[in-house]
């Protein structure tokens, strides 16, 4: 499936290799080469989906940033954080788990609009990736803090009064479905002074 949120499918089936190698490195192209941050949900897929994705953008000569198990809206923050040229998440949202897909997050932390939709997607189906010369492979470097760079970010808003939810002291029971968020969730709301229950928070 591929659609203005990205691309989709099962894995195996119709998100093979090649699918994922094609798009990602039509991404590289997308970018001209910049810097990429990736990070991907908690399916057991998301890392061989990862490999692939980052060697091809290495091999177009991208540096990519890796923050492992992320929720989206984390990865769009690092892009822009980072002044990176773009992003790619892992996930396919809602679907089953034998589903997985790719995200594109553009220099500006949100998802690719239309118009830069179309672009890409003929890069995609036009033109062969173009690998960089040996010496001209890009730099891969992990960086987890961007949890820890999100929930400040959170707390910051001036519309949310941290103290007044400190005082309330709340009790919360979170299933964060062995997703992403079973990272940030928990984290926050531990953040905002409540007594947390998880339930499902392991990360793959």
């Amino acid at each position: 499936m591929i659609s203005i949120s990205g691309i989709r499918g099962i894995v195996g089936e119709s998100l093979t290799p090649e699918a994922i190698v094609k798009y990602a490195g039509a991404f590289a192209e997308y970018c001209h080469n910049g810097k990429i941050v990736l990070g991907r949900d908690g399916r057991s897929t998301g890392k061989i989906v990862g490999n692939l994705v980052s060697s091809t953008l290495l091999a177009a000569g991208c540096d990519v940033v890796a923050l492992g198990v992320a929720p989206t809206p984390t990865i769009a923050l690092a892009v822009s954080r980072l002044t990176a040229a773009g992003g790619i998440a892992i996930t396919a949202s809602h679907n089953p788990m034998q589903w997985n897909g790719l995200k594109f997050i553009g220099p500006s932390g949100v998802f690719l609009n239309a118009s830069e939709n179309r672009i890409f997607w003929d890069l995609a189906e036009r033109r062969k990736t173009r690998y960089a010369a040996w010496q001209k492979i890009g730099r891969h470097t992990i960086d987890e803090t961007f949890i820890g760079k999100h929930i400040t970010t959170v707390l910051g808003l001036p519309f949310i009064d941290v103290h007044r939810i400190r005082e309330k002291k709340f009790k919360v029971v979170v299933d964060c479905i062995n997703a992403a968020g079973g990272g940030i969730v928990p984290a926050l709301l531990q953040e905002l002074g409540c007594r947390v229950v998880e339930l499902n928070c392991d990360l793959c």
